[in-house]
C-alpha cells in the first residue's frame, strides 16, 4: 500500500518533558467496536476534570473516556480537513505542541506547510478519518488519569484511483485534559521518535498487534 508523506510528518525531531514513571495503562483496544459516532451537536468537553468525577466514580469516569474518545475522533477529522483545505492556523493546533516548536513556531511552520503543500503535485478525490483503531487511559501510581492516548487511521484516495487503492496515514493521538487534541504521525512505527514526544504512547503501541501499525 503506497504510503504518502508530508512534510509536516517527518517533525520528529522534538521532546516532549513529561513524567511517566510509575503510570499504568487504563484500558486499551479497539474503539471502534463500541463506540458512538460524534454528531454536530454533541458536547466533548465535559465540566469535570480528569480527577473530579463526582457521584459514581466508575460511571463518571466511564463518561468521561466515551467523551474523550469522541473528541479524538472530531479533532481528527479537523486535523485532516484543515490540512486538505489550506487552513494552517487551525491544522497547526492538532500539532503536537513538540512538533510546533521543532518547526520554530506556529508562524515559521504554517509557512513551511504552504510551501509543502504548493509543490505537492498529488491531487486527491476523497479524504475519511476515524474511527479510532485503538484508546486507552493511562494512570500514575495513585490511580489518577494523567491522559488519554488514541491510534486513529487517515485514508486519502487519489484521483483516477478505485476505492481499494487508498493512501494510509496512522495518527498517534494525546489528551492531557481530555478536552484539547494533538497528534503525530506514527506511520513509519518509529517508537523510539514517538515516545520521546509522547511518553505515555507506549502504554497503548505496546498492546497493539504490529499489523496494525504498518511500518512504512
Amino acid at each position: 500500500m503506497h504510503i504518502h508523506t508530508y512534510i509536516y510528518m517527518l517533525a520528529f525531531v522534538a521532546m516532549a518533558a513529561c513524567n511517566s514513571n510509575n503510570k499504568e495503562s487504563a484500558s486499551a483496544g479497539n474503539a471502534a467496536q463500541a463506540d458512538p459516532q460524534p454528531t454536530e451537536n454533541e458536547e466533548i468537553s465535559p465540566e469535570k476534570n480528569l480527577n473530579d468525577t463526582g457521584g459514581s466514580p466508575r460511571t463518571a469516569q466511564l463518561n468521561f473516556e466515551n467523551q474523550a474518545r469522541i473528541g479524538f475522533e472530531r479533532a481528527a477529522r479537523s486535523f485532516m480537513e484543515s490540512y486538505r483545505d489550506g487552513r494552517f492556523s487551525e491544522f497547526v493546533q492538532f500539532m503536537h505542541p513538540a512538533v510546533v516548536k521543532a518547526y520554530g513556531g506556529s508562524m515559521a511552520f504554517i509557512d513551511q506547510l504552504k510551501k509543502s503543500k504548493a509543490q505537492d503535485p498529488q491531487r486527491y478525490r476523497r479524504w475519511e478519518s476515524g474511527p479510532l483503531e485503538a484508546f486507552t487511559a493511562v494512570r500514575d501510581d495513585r490511580g489518577r488519569v494523567t491522559g488519554y492516548y488514541s491510534v486513529v487511521p487517515i485514508k486519502r484516495w487519489l484521483v483516477g484511483t478505485s476505492d481499494a487503492e487508498y493512501q494510509l496515514q496512522w495518527l498517534g493521538g494525546q489528551s492531557l485534559d481530555g478536552k484539547n487534541f494533538h497528534f503525530v504521525d506514527i506511520t513509519d512505527g518509529d517508537k523510539g521518535m514517538i515516545y520521546r514526544i509522547m511518553p505515555d504512547m507506549r502504554y497503548l503501541l505496546e498492546n497493539l498487534e504490529t499489523e496494525e501499525i504498518p511500518e512504512g
